[in-house]
């Protein structure tokens, strides 16, 4: 599987909270516009509903998939990722009491309360592959359940790293429910920068990414990483900055026309991206099992 496969998977995180990092701003982010293409879902209900299968489609046309699968009693079992090309990954999980172990050594960890608290992932998941590399992540929550700081450590003997730097640290600000500024700064120095924006009317379901790792970007919403977000995210503007502060790269995403499933979660929406001058459009489709 090559690193852009694999970014295409982990497109509906990037879409929803990273392009490999996360913000910072001077002002408040959350927004009381309304969406007109936004409609009322109905009230929430009190079933746990997880995801079964989130798709996304490109404006070219290229459909990326992955499929999620539980137990009857709602416990994560296996999820595979479907590309174009017809290749299927596999991730079947071995679960333990506070640990679940996946495929080359990979595995995740859990804290008294259910949630991720430590995970090893491989950025290119192949085994014995040279080009692989893995990365320690460590979470930390705040006293109300929010996921507050990630830190990232890569593996001291791989032989090739895709990723810049071996250790960053992501640190998450909460308002009123949301997230809504988060920045990782980087062990050269350089950092991005991410402010988020909602729409205050509508009640999130939770679902979605909120933390920069690679757990949150194969698994959104398969894993307890905290409390969501308590309304629907419709954009995000995020920086690249230099050590020196100034900024080389930076984009805006927003998500837009969502619909609803009779529970409340979201079942599809639009996704349109402006970065550097370039524009790209997707749709992201999802679909839940209610336990």
């Amino acid at each position: 599987m090559s690193v852009r496969k694999i970014k295409k998977i982990c497109s509906y995180v990037i879409r929803t909270l990273l392009v490999f990092s996360v913000l910072n701003s001077c002002q408040k982010s959350v927004s009381e516009d309304l969406d007109d293409d936004t409609p009322i879902p109905p009230v929430i209900s009190d079933l746990n509903c997880l995801p079964t299968k989130i798709q996304i489609t490109d404006q070219d046309g290229e459909t990326y998939s992955t499929n999620y699968f539980y137990s009857n009693t709602g416990n994560p079992e296996n999820c595979t990722e479907n590309s174009p090309d017809g290749s299927v990954f596999d991730w079947t999980m071995k679960p333990g009491s506070r640990r679940i172990d996946l495929i080359y050594n990979q595995w995740i960890e859990f804290d008294d309360s259910g949630r991720v608290s430590k995970s090893r992932m491989l950025f290119i998941p192949y085994d014995n592959d040279p080009y692989s590399t893995a990365y320690f992540d460590s979470y930390t929550y705040d006293t109300q359940g929010y996921i507050v700081s990630v830190r990232t450590v890569r593996d001291p003997n791989p032989l090739v790293t895709y990723l810049d730097s071996s250790l960053t640290l992501t640190t998450n600000t909460w308002d009123n429910g949301n997230l809504v500024k988060s920045k990782t700064v980087y062990l050269d120095g350089r950092s991005t920068e991410i402010d988020f924006t909602y729409n205050l009317s509508v009640t999130s379901t939770g679902n979605e990414v909120l933390i920069d790792s690679y757990v949150s970007a194969l698994f959104p919403g398969f894993f307890n990483t905290g409390k969501g977000n308590r309304n629907l995210k419709t954009g995000m503007t995020y920086k690249f900055r230099e050590p020196d502060g100034s900024i080389w790269s930076g984009g805006t995403e927003s998500y837009t026309n969502h619909t609803f499933d009779g529970q409340g979660n979201v079942l599809s929406y639009k996704v349109g991206s402006v970065s550097d001058g370039n524009s790209d459009t997707s749709t992201v489709s999802k679909s839940y099992r209610c336990f």
